[in-house]
């Protein structure tokens, strides 16, 4: 179960990997600089996929509903803590830019 599990989690990352790199082919024009997680929706995703692949499927869905702050050039997500439930939340921030985690944290 284990091995499905992760084995998923590595294809969710090469997907959303794939879908970057196609992006910063199609979207680079001279100097400027385009974003390619230019929607909060995309960077929801992004995070859920970093998360359950770091903490678990089941860790990102019990800090649900996120928090999801623009930082001009990165999304900040933030677990939700549930009540009485045990245990701490994620903080993670991706670059606009290029989908790459910036800062990624845990609380207790």
């Amino acid at each position: 179960m284990k091995k499905v599990r992760c084995l998923r989690s590595k294809i969710a990352l090469i997907i959303v990997f794939s879908m970057l790199s196609s992006c910063a082919i199609s979207c680079n024009k001279g100097d400027e600089k385009m974003e390619r997680v230019s929607t909060e929706d995309f960077a929801v995703a992004l995070c859920e996929v970093y998360i359950s692949h770091i903490y678990g499927k089941e860790a990102a869905e019990k800090q649900k509903p996120y928090k999801v702050t623009d930082e001009h050039d990165s999304w900040r997500i933030q677990g939700q803590m549930q009540r009485r439930v045990l245990g701490g939340t994620f903080d993670i921030t991706i670059s606009k830019e290029d989908g790459r985690i910036i800062r990624l944290t845990h609380s207790r």
